[in-house]
């Protein structure tokens, strides 16, 4: 297997300076994290050399602390190492169904964790379930609806769940639109345009005549 340097240094930078370089802060004692980034350069080791990282992630999940802290950098450990092209599809899965697992178990322990939310939402539409994702995304920003670290990440996820959101579900994500054409438009307009989803943006920022302004202007000065 070969090594994939956006995969590793992702999973790295997770424990290291952030989630999924989303800007959200680690939140658990240090030792602990010291005792994950241990075990995940292990497994990090084990692709380097060419081989399955099946085993090592299971002695991962076995044998790092459990508090509620490391459970929910785990599942984004996970996330990030089931984020390999290469890697065959039932092992792929496994992973992200692991990863499912810790993010239900965590956010049923603390329901206010808007990144654990989001997190839960990208595996479960990684692994397919765009009902129980649309879920997880709207639970995310009820729980930090403000939150200026997940915003792009949940205007991403709302691209690809729109369908699956109900109609509390799309007033939400209007908002995040909104918050995302104040915080860094130019971002907006690349991510629509690269997704296909510019009429999407312009149907979520019609309640909102300045920011819809903004974003046209910006999108004028692409073309």
């Amino acid at each position: 297997m070969a090594v994939h340097g956006s995969t590793l240094v992702a999973a790295e930078l997770l424990v290291a300076v952030g989630i999924l370089a989303i800007g959200v802060p680690l939140t658990f004692d240090a030792l602990e994290t010291l005792e994950l980034h241990k075990r995940l350069i292990g497994v990090m080791d084990v692709e380097a050399r060419g081989s399955a990282p099946a085993e090592s992630v299971v002695r991962l999940e076995r044998e790092v602390p459990r508090t509620e802290g490391v459970q929910k950098d785990l599942a984004f450990t996970l996330l990030a190492l089931a984020d390999n092209p290469v890697r065959a599809e039932p092992e792929k899965h496994a992973l992200i169904d692991s990863a499912v697992g810790h993010f239900r178990s965590y956010v049923a322990k603390v329901p206010g964790d808007g990144a654990a939310w989001a997190g839960l939402a990208a595996a479960e539409l990684a692994d397919g379930h765009t009902d129980r994702a649309a879920a997880a995304l709207k639970a995310s920003i009820l729980a930090t609806p403000w939150s200026p670290s997940l915003v792009t990440w949940r205007c991403s996820l709302g691209i690809a769940l729109f369908g699956k959101l109900d109609d509390e579900g799309r007033e939400l994500m209007q908002g995040q639109f909104r918050l995302q054409v104040n915080r860094s438009v130019a971002e907006l307009v690349n991510m629509v345009v690269d997704r296909n989803a510019v009429r999407l943006a312009r149907i979520l920022l019609a309640p909102s005549p300045d920011e819809l302004i903004v974003f046209e202007s910006e999108l004028a000065r692409r073309r």
